[in-house]
């Protein structure tokens, strides 16, 4: 079975190439509009991009293994972190 086949159909070819690595699925790949994939990127450096104004609330994430894209502001683990962020300040 080919692992890439678990990615979002519209990965990258570098999303596609990082199966070849050692991955840890708490990480994230980010989509901005229709651009390439960034990532991976852990998600306290996401919540941090957020805060930042890095990282824009439209955009998409994904972890290997997803079947689809999902909105940033969507995920409960990223929602967490940026709690948490807010908090610290």
């Amino acid at each position: 079975m080919n692992n890439a086949t678990f990615l979002p159909e519209s990965a990258s070819a570098a999303m596609r190439n990082a199966m070849a690595m050692p991955i840890d699925i708490r990480e994230w790949y980010v989509r901005v509009d229709e651009g390439d994939a960034v990532g991976p990127v852990s998600t306290e450096l996401l919540a941090r991009g957020i805060a930042a104004g890095k990282v824009p609330e439209q955009a998409l994430v994904a972890r290997i293994g997803d079947v689809d894209w999902q909105p940033v502001t969507r995920v409960g683990e990223i929602e967490a972190a940026l709690r948490r962020l807010e908090a610290h300040r």
